[in-house]
């Protein structure tokens, strides 16, 4: 028999173990990162007083120097775990020029007594599921595991069992599983939630902020990647040898071309990738080491997948106009295309740099797919290569679902998926044939573009961070209609400034009054605020318990503000007054975002898309029965001041974007001007028919203008760093609010996942 004293803080429905660093809610522990749980510690046990950045700086990294925007990130992620107490308010509170304060009801169980009566040669036993391929059910590890436990507080035997096991069985990981196929489709988010990889390594490759689709080869000696070039839109693809650290440009940078999507044959001969050109994107190959690209395939959408003995090539074919994604397979130098599987709008594959995946066993291809029916669905669909059959794997609810891989012997797959709107997206594991879910990582960081190598002990994938922070412009309105070059006397101001923030990120409005409406991630989930112009009285308009509030628009009298909210499970439109009371819900279809009004206010314009399909709708402001408007499908509608005019944007993969940027007479509908749009926030400058849009949306981007009769564009700033996500003019002409930040992407590796 053994005596052990135990040491817990109790609050708001968690339970921290101090002894063994672990947080739990109901039984279950909460993945968090090592310094999120000091932080934590740090909080609770000065519970009750303000600790100022400095203070917990010097408690957690006592002697290192590290950016404060490290701490930042800790308290996000720590309000995002905790979520909110019975009465609505956060755990951690920000008090203003001073800290942070912990403000929960705190119960210390201190030397809880536990009596474990010790037992030899007992089993740990973890499910390892695939049994339709024949593969081992369970995986046994010899441990020394109590067989009883008496407690004198039961609520905590379960984390302490596992904080024993992941303590002891050294080379396994502590997870909650899910069968998600015995879920409904509205499923919460907490049901989902299960323990990171305990044991997994992550680390770094490339540190310029500006890698994306990176891929490791199969043996795990290199990686090849997309580079983006400073102050242009223009890219080139590398190999990095990961043990010496050199790279090579082994397809230099073009004008207008783009690259995307590059993969290792399987054995590590060759580079595959995209290149896009005049609207139209190609596949070629290349050596790892460099020499000319030789063209396989035109028409391809997305990475492509080349089987496991090397002699076939899976990829996708998108027809835009009639919604058709087609999964198609050819021989290894491009001949012999044969169709595989169809998904028809409102059905589809995702292909934006990301494509289907091989099983090990050549039998199955999981593909990144879902439907717009009933909303947008994400899920791995696995595809017979026999048959050509599809079937969902989880039948889960996924907001959206990345680039999809198999792990040897085809037991799971793993994805990187977001359950929600503006969460981060996070690695997971699924598990084969049963679709069970297993959360890989938790954090702030994106990750997309996974690749594996052969054995399946090493993973890469793209690391991206995007931040973003409110900036006003002084500008005359004069000198905006008749400026030959980019104005030096331009005075831009940062009006927000907190790190890892998303603010005005989906959207800008001003009110009449001056000040300035838009979302921001600040309360760990997506709200509308409001600030004055110099960045005074920043308050809080929507309280989100979990939705995402975007894309603000004021009404034409400053009355109302019009947004994109998935409150009610589907992103719609709704209503509130001015100072964020009287919530009233304007529409009930699916995917319904940007809205704008009509001149006279009575009617509120609006995009709604099926599948790849966009189309316009307008509802009376107090809400009724909605009107398609008659204008092709199209995208993010907004009215030119005098009323006259609708400018939107729409896919068009005929051209060379392949975003476009339309203009139409509003009454008769007649087209006056289409032109190449990057990127879709656009403005219309105040009582002018000329358009304002961004330019540059890797690295660097600034606004141009472009009249509607045809005039050639100018530019209108000259930033020199940064990329700007959103922005929009102030009612009289003379301010352009501005959400500018930094976008960083890197490749990252992730080792001993076995």
């Amino acid at each position: 028999m053994s005596k052990q004293g135990k040491h817990f803080y109790d609050f708001g429905g968690f339970s921290f173990d101090v002894e063994n660093q672990v947080l739990s809610k109901e039984g279950q522990p909460v993945p968090l990162q090592p310094k999120a749980v000091a932080t934590l510690l740090v909080l609770i046990e000065n519970r009750g007083q303000v600790l100022s950045k400095e203070q917990l700086m010097q408690r957690l990294w006592p002697d290192s120097f590290v950016e404060e925007a490290n701490l930042s990130q800790n308290i996000y992620v720590l309000r995002k775990v905790l979520g909110h107490s019975a009465n609505g308010e956060e755990f951690i509170r920000t008090i203003p020029k001073r800290g942070y304060q912990f403000v929960a009801d705190v119960q210390e169980l201190g030397d809880t007594d536990l009596i474990i009566e010790e037992y030899t040669r007992t089993r740990v036993v973890t499910e390892e599921v695939c049994e339709e391929r024949g593969l081992p059910t369970t995986a046994h590890k010899q441990a020394g595991i109590p067989a009883r436990l008496s407690a004198v507080r039961r609520s905590h035997v379960a984390f302490v069992v596992l904080t024993l096991i992941a303590a002891i069985g050294s080379g396994f990981f502590i997870v909650s599983r899910i069968n998600t196929t015995k879920q409904s489709a509205s499923a919460p988010q907490s049901a989902v939630l299960a323990s990171a990889f305990q044991l997994m390594n992550l680390k770094r490759l490339t540190d310029l902020g500006k890698i994306t689709h990176p891929v490791i080869s199969p043996d795990g000696k290199y990686i090849a990647y997309v580079l983006h070039s400073d102050g242009a839109d223009k890219t080139s693809v590398w190999v990095k040898h990961i043990a010496s650290g050199s790279a090579k440009e082994i397809v230099p940078a073009a004008e207008k071309i783009g690259y995307e999507a590059p993969i290792f044959s399987p054995d590590g001969s060759f580079v595959y990738f995209l290149r896009r050109a005049n609207g139209m994107n190609s596949l070629y190959r290349v050596a790892v080491l460099g020499d000319s690209p030789r063209k396989l395939i035109e028409d391809v959408w997305g990475r492509v997948a080349p089987s496991p003995d090397g002699q076939r090539l899976a990829f996708v074919r998108v027809n835009w106009n009639e919604g058709k994604h087609t999964l198609l397979i050819a021989n290894a130098d491009g001949t012999g295309e044969t169709p595989l599987a169809t998904r028809k709008s409102p059905e589809y594959f995702n292909v934006f740099g990301i494509g289907p995946s091989w099983s090990p066993d050549g039998k199955t291809i999981a593909c990144s797919g879902g439907t717009a029916e009933g909303g947008k669905h994400d899920d791995a669909i696995l595809v017979d290569v026999g048959t050509g059959t599809q079937r969902l794997l989880s039948r889960y609810n996924w907001h959206s679902m990345g680039q999809v891989v198999w792990l040897p012997q085809s037991a799971a797959l793993l994805v990187p998926a977001t359950e929600k709107s503006g969460d981060p997206q996070q690695i997971w594991q699924l598990s084969c044939p049963g679709g069970e879910i297993r959360r890989v990582t938790n954090d702030l960081s994106d990750y997309e573009m996974l690749s594996l190598t052969t054995d399946g002990s090493t993973l890469v994938g793209q690391q991206s961070e995007q931040s973003s922070n409110l900036w006003v412009m002084e500008r005359d309105f004069a000198e905006v209609r008749v400026a030959n070059h980019p104005s030096r006397n331009v005075a831009a101001k940062q009006i927000t400034s907190a790190l890892n923030r998303r603010d005005g990120f989906y959207g800008i409005a001003w009110t009449h009054d001056g000040r300035i409406v838009y979302s921001s991630n600040a309360s760990g989930h997506y709200d509308l605020w409001v600030i004055n112009s110099d960045g005074q009285n920043e308050q809080r308009l929507t309280e989100s318990r979990g939705e995402s509030n975007i894309f603000p628009s004021i009404s034409p009298d400053g009355r109302f503000i019009v947004f994109s909210s998935d409150r009610s499970g589907e992103n719609n439109i709704w209503r509130v007054d001015a100072d964020g009371r009287n919530l009233l819900r304007l529409t009930s279809g699916k995917n319904e975002y940007h809205s704008t009004f009509s001149p006279d206010g009575q009617w509120v314009i609006y995009e709604s898309s099926v599948g790849s399909a966009f189309n316009l709708w307008k509802v009376p402001i107090d809400g009724g029965e909605p009107i398609p408007l008659p204008i092709r499908s199209a995208g993010s509608p907004l009215i030119s001041p005098d009323g006259n005019l609708i400018a939107f944007t729409y896919f068009d993969d005929r051209a060379d974007g392949p975003w476009r940027l339309d203009v139409m007479s509003l009454e008769g509908g007649a087209e006056l001007q289409s032109f190449p749009q990057p990127f879709r926030c656009f403005d219309w400058i105040p009582g002018s028919h000329t358009l304002t849009y961004i330019v540059g949306i890797n690295t660097v981007s600034n606004l141009w203008t472009q009249p509607v009769d045809g005039a050639p564009p100018r530019q209108l700033t000259d930033f020199t760093d940064q990329r700007i996500y959103c922005f929009e003019w102030s009612p009289d002409g003379k301010h352009i609010a501005l959400a500018r930040g930094n976008w960083k992407s890197d490749a990252v590796m992730i080792s001993n996942l076995r």
